[in-house]
């Protein structure tokens, strides 16, 4: 083996071994997060065979790790080098989307549970917005209860991770076309009709994002866009200066049209960060006779609403960008039907190692993360549906009774098939028959359950909840409850209420009232309460413009001496769509499992220096010789450490499944 190639398979090795050491040595203290979310991806670092310096933005735990581009001026190493790139983008690009997917899937799953949360909303801002004679406004109304934007934001959150990754990985791939390495000689590759994407300048970027079609027959349509704040989306700590930022669409046509009662934007083709059009508010847009895929989008409930299709947008070099989307199962790509949608490092005859052509990376499929991105489009779009007709059917009630009341609601009946859906007319029909049933219950046993309404006080039941002491006024000034103590339950955004500080109602807010203050303090009504005092019980509905007045807050903690502890405000949060930070998540990790199978980080840490110092004593060259005994020592005293780091991971479930 000549001096060149030795060196090359040197460079090879200690690519291998770099980031074992590098992953190793980011330990972060981990710290307890205040709420469960369920909207995160956990991305890790994956070993695949050969793996090297360290997987790239968006898809590190805790730290951006960094992508290692070797150069070198010699032909013969310049194909070993090639190929690790290679690999490495591949395996990197494989990782980002096996999580995408992963992590899309399950969010699929838990937006499912989250229908019955929403039909409640829907129905309670139809009865905050109903009025006799009025029609109902499906959208208005789902857009009032925040459904529409808390989906924006998943959607935002569900292809954020890859986005970034993409963008982190284009950043670094850049050296190719400037770097002698590399420069005409790797070639990125997406499948299609694109030939493929040329290394000349290394500029090549891809985005996930919901498409929406306005190409039919009646050349319109309409799609909800959404504004989804950064601080909104949960990608990794930004280390270069480029934070990944959601809120953006793509066109691919030159003046293509969205446009409102508000606002007209004609665009041309390329990618549009919102908070760059001028006055943009989110809300419902009519789109016509074009194509446009963004992160933001969510579908409607309106005639001719567009329905939204999982796509990738990629383009190279500076050029237009391109589309694909998954529609009925078939992959479109630019009027072509595609059977897979794959990315792919590109080398050619000459440019990788003689002999190594089964060692050039695979093509990575990208058909798993837009099938299962398609899945949860589509449950936020039957979520949506289930809330609309729960909303239509309770604001028909009404207006054939010519009254309302928030107790009204098709909740009352269990539905849980997996894709199915109650018309307005069959959640009409089972919930009157529920209402009749209840009806005829209070009447036969109501009097039987007054006895109820005493004793929810108790030493042995004492709430954890927040308390106000104050009066309720309606919309119109006219006193409704005149020094109670309350809880309001605001149901859309967040209120922070300030002692002696009244807080105009401005959502749809159910109140219940516990008791008459009659001029006590809330500890001596609690007392009182406690010890047999004649409670009052009521509940009532704060529409927008009421006001809720307040002399006194206070919060009752179970085993707390006074139970009621009196503070100066109290936030209530509104639970909606978040994310978790990774970085603040508590694991309770299992006990440090043995150490699994034969130690080969010192096997072959030990191999390299003792070759590395052989090779320095036969060539003469101190380089070699520091550099055998650097690798000795650090499997010496190392090489344990990483490998126990490793079987952790391991034991801890893995870092994909």
């Amino acid at each position: 083996m000549n001096g060149n190639r030795a060196f090359a398979w040197f460079a090879v090795a200690l690519m291998l071994a770099t980031p074992l050491v590098a992953v190793a040595a980011d330990d972060r203290e981990e710290t307890e997060v205040d709420g469960m979310v369920p909207l995160l991806i956990m991305p890790a670092f994956v070993f695949y065979g050969n793996v090297t310096a360290a997987l790239l933005g968006g898809l590190a735990v805790g730290s951006l790790a960094t992508y290692v581009l070797m150069s070198s001026n010699d032909p013969d190493v310049q194909p070993y080098l090639r190929l690790m790139s290679a690999r490495d983008v591949s395996n990197i690009m494989d990782t980002a989307a096996k999580f995408t997917d992963n992590a899309n899937a399950n969010y699929a799953q838990l937006w499912g549970m989250t229908k019955e949360h929403w039909i409640r909303q829907a129905e309670l801002e139809a009865y905050a917005e109903w009025e006799d004679g009025e029609s109902l406004d499906i959208d208005a109304l789902l857009t009032n209860a925040t459904l529409y934007r808390n989906a924006a934001v998943m959607s935002a959150n569900a292809v954020a991770q890859f986005d970034y990754a993409t963008d982190a990985l284009e950043k670094s791939t850049e050296r190719w076309g400037t770097d002698g390495t590399y420069s005409g000689k790797m070639n990125v590759r997406f499948s299609g009709p694109l030939d493929g994407f040329s290394g000349a300048s290394g500029h090549w970027n891809a985005d996930m994002a919901a498409v929406a079609d306005a190409r039919n027959a009646i050349g319109y349509g309409y799609v909800y866009v959404g504004d989804v704040g950064r601080d909104e989306v949960l990608t990794v700590e930004e280390k270069d200066g480029s934070p990944y930022e959601p809120g953006w669409i793509y066109t691919f046509s030159d003046g293509t049209e969205l446009s409102n009662s508000k606002h007209i934007y004609t665009l041309n083709k390329g990618k549009h960060y919102l908070s760059d059009l001028d006055g943009f508010e989110p809300g419902i847009y009519e789109i016509k006779n074009a194509i446009i895929a963004g992160d933001t989008l969510a579908e409607t409930q309106r005639a001719n609403s567009l329905d939204l299709m999982p796509g990738l947008a990629f383009r190279a070099d500076g050029g237009d960008a391109n589309l694909a989307y998954l529609k009925d199962g078939k992959i479109m790509c630019n009027g072509t039907e595609l059977s897979d949608m794959t990315f792919r490092v590109v080398l050619a005859q000459g440019d990788y190692p003689a002999g190594e052509y089964d060692n050039l990376p695979d093509a990575v499929s990208l058909n798993g993360m837009l099938e299962s991105y398609g899945e949860l489009l589509d449950r936020m779009a039957l979520t949506a549906t289930n809330a609309a007709n729960a909303a239509g059917s309770v604001w028909g009630i009404y207006s054939a009774a010519g009254a309302s009341s928030y107790t009204v609601t098709t909740l009352m009946n269990s539905f849980n098939y997996e894709g199915w859906f109650l018309s307005e007319g069959m959640n009409k029909a089972a919930e009157l028959s529920a209402m009749s049933q209840l009806g005829e219950y209070w009447k036969e046993y109501g009097s039987d359950l007054k006895d109820l309404y005493v004793g929810l006080y108790s030493a042995e039941d004492m709430p954890y909840a927040p308390f106000v002491r104050g009066s309720i006024y309606d919309e119109y000034g006219n006193l409704m409850h005149e020094d109670v103590v309350y809880t309001p339950f605001f149901q859309t955004k967040d209120v922070t209420m300030i002692t002696g500080a009244d807080v105009t109602v401005g959502q749809s807010t159910l109140v219940m009232i516990w008791g008459k203050a009659d001029g006590r303090s809330l500890q001596q009504w609690y007392s009182d309460s406690v010890s047999g005092g004649t409670v009052y019980y009521g509940a009532t509905f704060a529409g927008k413009g009421y006001k809720l007045t307040n002399t006194e807050l206070a919060i009752c903690k179970d085993g707390q001496s006074p139970p009621m502890e009196t503070v100066g405000e109290i936030k209530f949060d509104v639970t909606e769509v978040n994310f978790i930070d990774p970085n603040l998540i508590k694991r309770d990790s299992d006990p440090d499992p043995e150490p699994a199978g034969t130690n080969w980080i010192f096997v072959v840490a030990m191999v390299l220096g003792l070759f590395c110092a052989a090779y320095g004593l036969y060539a003469r060259n101190p380089l070699y010789i520091a550099l055998g005994i650097g690798l000795a020592l650090f499997a010496v005293f190392f090489a344990d450490s990483v490998w126990d780091w490793i079987s952790r991971q391991k034991a801890l479930g893995g870092l994909l499944r």
